[in-house]
């Protein structure tokens, strides 16, 4: 389950550094189109004052922050992730050493191979 957790955040992180991407684009293709959709679109008036200088600048310092942030949220989850795996194959490879160690001598050789 942890897996597809992880799978599903690296998977939203991913959209929002190409949805950070896309305004960036379609700003550097075609001004005019980015400059339409601020003025039909209301909850993009905090653009109207902008220059296309700046919004681009603006736009790439977006998507790199999410590259970035992506980054760091991954390798934070994969770190706890190989902390995990690493005690329970540790508490397995010690419970299995001391249950050998536990086993009388003589019983040990006495076994065979595939025992």
């Amino acid at each position: 389950m942890r897996c597809i957790n992880d799978s599903l955040l690296n998977i939203f992180f991913d959209l929002l550094s190409l949805v950070a991407i896309f305004p960036l684009i379609l700003l550097i293709l075609d001004q005019n189109r980015l400059a339409k959709y601020i003025a039909d679109y209301n909850f993009l008036f905090f653009l109207k004052g902008y220059e296309t200088g700046n919004l681009i600048i603006l736009f790439s310092i977006v998507a790199i922050f999410f590259a970035i942030l992506k980054i760091f949220i991954v390798g934070y989850f994969q770190f706890y992730k190989n902390k995990f795996f690493t005690k329970i194959q540790l508490g397995i490879s010690s419970y299995l050493f001391n249950m050998y160690l536990s086993n009388p001598y003589f019983e040990i050789l006495n076994k065979t191979k595939g025992q």
